[in-house]
């Protein structure tokens, strides 16, 4: 990412805006991160919250006996370059998906679990998962003693995934909360959101069909569907048709070009949303500044939370903060992040 004078000053306005030393330290790391590419500065975002378990990524470096990653998915790239930083050699990564196994990772070969549980009982085993976390660790404990076996995430880390748009250090909640979902794809944080506190309205938005199906079912499970209102539409700064890449998961985003058949509908919230709401979030794939020019009134005028994902594009990261504040100068900001990745970094806004 190049980066002009004028960035730079945006860049160190918004650092001194900033409300503590975690969310300056991950602005600053994102920040430079996005100029150099070097993976350097995200991997302090990851020491600050894992230092434990990288300390013990270290001290089995020093040890002779074999090292395997386990679960060969979004964690696996930074697990295996922080086990490089810290001299710790991978002879194999696990994963029990039988389309990943006789793969490699960076030249690392992935075996099953049985493999692993046969063939390697003595090795140490990192696991990189964070979403099957739980699971992966019952599996290995019945082959593993509990010494051999390091989960990737510490404490604080898996206490933040938790709370993932509502941090609780930050974002105090109402019983009369109108919500905005933006980018529900399965309904999860909504549903997280009800379990926390009576819920007014929710208004959730959802362009892709694979995604609504999931929308849909998890609404019929809860019970909610008179507190739900669902857009089959994208977020955007006005009312168009926008060409989609539809791929049933938390990565359908829009498109500069494709299928005719493939373009969805788009809206701005300020022409679709009649009343107060009190918490928009977004998770939307790079339509984050978009969709915010597409809410200005709203948030003008009704000063909700907002929770706005920052890591799409090298850009978010000043400009999304910048924007906000432009439209709402007395918001207070708090960035926080949530992955062993680049990814899932989340700006906290409020009065």
């Amino acid at each position: 990412m190049s980066i002009s004078k004028e960035t730079i000053r945006n860049a160190a306005k918004l650092y001194d805006t900033l409300e503590d030393e975690e969310s300056k330290l991950i602005f600053r790391n994102k920040l430079l991160y996005s100029i150099t590419n070097e993976n350097k500065y995200w991997h302090d975002i990851l020491r600050y919250y894992n230092q434990e378990q990288i300390d013990k990524i270290s001290e089995i470096a020093r040890q002779s006996r074999e090292v395997i990653v386990y679960g060969a998915g979004t964690n696996c790239v930074p697990v295996l370059e922080i086990c490089e930083e810290e001299g710790c050699h991978i002879s194999f990564i696990c994963d029990k998906d039988f389309k990943k196994q006789k793969g490699t990772i960076n030249d690392i070969k992935i075996i099953s679990p049985e493999e692993l549980i046969n063939y390697h009982k003595d090795a140490f085993v990192i696991i990189s998962t964070l979403n099957y976390l739980e699971e992966v660790k019952i599996f290995l404990n019945k082959y593993f003693p509990q010494s051999s076996i390091i989960p990737c995430a510490g404490k604080e880390l898996l206490e933040l995934i938790d709370t993932q748009y509502f941090a609780k250090d930050i974002m105090q909640l109402s019983d009369e909360e109108v919500f905005v979902d933006g980018g529900c794809f399965d309904f999860e944080t909504s549903r997280f959101l009800m379990q926390r506190c009576n819920v007014k309205h929710i208004y959730a938005f959802e362009p892709d069909i694979n995604n609504l199906e999931k929308v849909n079912a998890k609404i019929m499970k809860v019970g909610c569907a008179d507190k739900v209102t669902v857009f089959e539409k994208g977020l955007w700064n006005k009312s168009e048709n926008l060409y989609f890449s539809a791929t049933g998961d938390i990565m359908s985003h829009v498109t500069e070009c494709g299928n005719e058949a493939d373009k969805i509908e788009v809206v701005a919230l300020d022409e679709v949303i009649h009343e107060k709401v009190t918490f928009i979030k977004m998770d939307i794939e790079g339509s984050e500044i978009k969709a915010l020019e597409g809410a200005q009134n709203l948030i003008r005028n009704y000063k909700p939370k907002l929770a706005i994902c920052i890591y799409h594009k090298p850009e978010d990261t000043i400009d999304i903060p910048a924007y906000i504040k432009s439209l709402v100068p007395e918001y207070r900001l708090w960035i926080r992040h949530y992955s062993w990745s680049p990814a899932e970094t989340v700006l906290y806004a409020k009065i």
